[in-house]
């Protein structure tokens, strides 16, 4: 069952990745949006810190609470009702159904839904990132 749930989650992320580099992914949340990239990063550092390597109902019931804290400051409608989508998603696994049966019963839905917030997060919050520069330093070889 879990192996489904990763299959799922990997292809959807994958989609989104593909989607995020090109000019639909932009479209998704063409306003950057720091409270939505903070609500998400916050809320998601604290579920990598708990026990989620399996996803049991008390990590689906984590990862839906802070996909409906993320949906309060989403940028835009379509993105809003992507990560309710995902949220009421996991919380029917918080509440006892299996990943297996969620995914299978929900694979549109949920892959159309974590491509759009996926997209959104990239294209507002990923894609804002700033890389600091970096100086290499020249080396010269004695006798080269």
């Amino acid at each position: 069952m879990r192996k489904i749930a990763i299959l799922a989650i990997a292809g959807a992320v994958a989609a989104s990745m593909s989607l995020a580099a090109g000019p639909a992914g932009a479209s998704v949340a063409a306003k950057s949006s720091k409270k939505f990239c903070n609500a998400v990063t916050s809320s998601f550092e604290k579920i990598q810190s708990g026990s989620t390597r399996n996803l049991d109902e008390k990590a689906a019931a984590s990862i839906a609470k802070a996909l409906n804290k993320a949906a309060k400051s989403a940028p835009n409608k379509k993105v809003k009702k992507a990560t309710k989508t995902l949220a009421g998603l996991y919380d029917r696994i918080a509440h006892g159904d299996s990943p297996a049966e969620v995914f299978r019963d929900e694979a549109e839905a949920y892959t159309k839904a974590a491509t759009t917030f996926s997209s959104a997060y990239l294209s507002s919050c990923v894609a804002n990132i700033t890389i600091p520069k970096i100086t290499i330093p020249k080396i010269t070889i004695p006798g080269g």
